[in-house]
């Protein structure tokens, strides 16, 4: 599928980013903690006290401390002398003058591995209302298990079953042979696309490897293992929940899973996925249509006690990784609004824009450009177009920054909350550029 003339929808991507148009705007919105999704697990309520406490990793997700430090949530590294420079958030994301329209979390519940008799099998599912007001945080399900420990610690997990620092996966939209299952992977130690050893659906794939450890945590008692699945259209159960807060609350995807040395984040586009742990991993028909994404990455057990404190920090294997995250209140588009200024160039959007309040390339403003993907190829297949893709994705016309998310480019989604997972990594930046056949030019 080539571009069009001059005139037309798309530009052909090999004709350069710069010709879309005059450069775009900045993010001149503070971002702020991030709207909740949809979730699984398990709460306690801390003793009072007027003492500040420090929090586990799962309070810090769901309310990090110092809302007037932490509108800008960053997992990132600093300059070092060979590898790439952190990108300066925009001098305009400063604190918001006016007050937090959610109530806090913290006084609410906080959330940890229990240390309680009867291990996993004591597991279950709470249905809480956490604020009794009309923006009230989306209902919170939060899921702890106790149980053994995988050895070298938990960890996201390759193609041939090996632990890995960091993986990408990406779904291809349903064309024979596959049925929608087909997908292609990159990790940290392979820096171009290969195809998939098995189908998505298939537990001895990276996926599959990886999201075993969750369900062996479901069932196993033993040392602590903590877990958080969030999904703003969670398991058909949960319909209902999905229902009540789609317009209002976060539009996000992801799985963090943790023991006592280490931990992986995946973040995702997959809805109704994964399927609860007191089931097996499996792969729900409603994400085989379309393309997906998702990326894993293995952090430190250091990393996950300062998550939501805003730190610099690495991936297992010391690579560095860009995490932004954006209220409701944000009231602007992630990628135009704010994630194009943080990593200073223009950049290359695959979102899902197939419904109403898809919004259209940007090239207004002063600062870089946001470009919607028309086409995406891969060597080895036909070109698919982004009407066929459900998958979240943005990447850098030249600087080496890849990003998957679970955000879309859509006005209704300026409301919501969300962000992308970044890494880098010139090899998977160069792999995910090259993806972009064609792309709109701003109008």
């Amino acid at each position: 599928m080539g571009a069009q003339a001059a005139g037309g929808r798309a530009v052909r991507a090999g004709d350069g980013a710069a010709a879309a148009g005059a450069a775009g705007r900045a993010g001149a919105i503070p971002a702020g903690n991030g709207d909740r999704a949809v979730g699984e697990g398990r709460l306690h309520r801390p003793a009072a006290s007027s003492e500040p406490r420090r929090l586990s990793l799962a309070s810090a997700l769901l309310d990090p401390p110092h809302q007037e430090r932490t509108q800008v949530a960053l997992l990132a590294t600093s300059p070092t002398a060979s590898g790439p420079r952190r990108p300066a958030p925009p001098p305009s994301l400063a604190p918001p003058s006016h007050p937090p329209v959610m109530c806090s979390l913290r006084e609410e519940v906080e959330v940890g591995v229990l240390d309680e008799t009867g291990g996993a099998g004591a597991s279950r599912i709470r249905e809480i209302g956490l604020c009794p007001t009309p923006t009230m945080l989306p209902l919170l399900f939060m899921a702890l298990s106790l149980t053994p420990a995988a050895a070298g610690g938990i960890s996201c997990y390759d193609d041939n079953g090996q632990p890995v620092d960091w993986f990408v996966a990406y779904k291809l939209p349903h064309h024979s042979p596959g049925q929608g299952l087909r997908y292609h992977y990159l990790d940290a130690r392979r820096g171009d696309w290969v195809s998939g050893h098995a189908l998505i659906n298939s537990s001895q794939g990276a996926l599959g490897t990886t999201l075993r450890q969750l369900y062996q945590a479901a069932t196993t008692q033993g040392d602590a293992v903590a877990y958080v699945l969030y999904n703003d259209q969670p398991p058909r159960a949960n319909t209902s929940i999905s229902t009540r807060f789609a317009a209002s609350h976060g539009h996000t995807k992801g799985v963090v899973l943790l023991d006592g040395t280490q931990g992986l984040w995946l973040v995702h586009s997959a809805p109704h996925f994964p399927p609860p742990t007191a089931t097996t991993f499996a792969w729900p028909p409603t994400a085989s249509r379309f393309g997906q994404t998702f990326l894993c990455i293995t952090f430190p057990y250091a990393s996950f006690q300062d998550i939501g404190r805003s730190p610099d920090a690495h991936s297992r294997g010391g690579a560095p990784s860009l995490s932004l995250a954006k209220h409701r209140r944000f009231h602007d588009d992630l990628y135009s609004g704010w994630l194009a200024a943080a990593l200073g160039d223009t950049l290359l959007v695959e979102s899902w824009r197939d419904g109403p309040g898809d919004l259209p390339s940007n090239c207004s403003g002063p600062g870089p450009q946001v470009l919607n993907v028309a086409h995406v190829a891969f060597p080895d297949m036909p070109a698919f177009a982004t009407t066929q893709d459900h998958s979240k994705w943005a990447v850098a016309d030249t600087a080496a920054w890849a990003c998957v998310a679970d955000t879309n480019r859509n006005r209704g989604e300026e409301q919501r909350g969300g962000g992308p997972g970044c890494l880098p990594h010139r090899p998977l930046w160069k792999a995910f550029r090259g993806l972009v056949q064609d792309y709109d030019p701003c109008p």
